[in-house]
């Protein structure tokens, strides 16, 4: 995951801790999941990943990640603490 900037799971169903997920975070790559999935891990929205549950909002925090570098900085270093 090294030059990753983004990792989307659009994962509708929680079945367990998806290790990828959690892998992601760890190296320090803004993931966009479902509420599905960021609540059965533990996380808190907008500050360890972003969430989207359609299509349209994938589409939309996709593009401000890609094209936003003051966003990507800030869910980074908020994730960290």
């Amino acid at each position: 995951m090294e030059n990753t900037r983004a990792f989307v799971a659009p994962l509708r169903i929680y079945s367990g801790v998806h290790p990828k997920i959690l892998e992601a975070i760890a190296c320090q790559v803004l993931v966009i999941t479902t509420s599905i999935d960021a609540n059965g891990i533990g996380t808190e929205p907008n500050k360890h990943l972003l969430v989207a549950n359609s299509a349209n909002e994938y589409a939309g925090k996709l593009s401000d990640i890609l094209t936003n570098a003051n966003i990507q900085k800030q869910l980074m270093c908020q994730g960290c603490h």
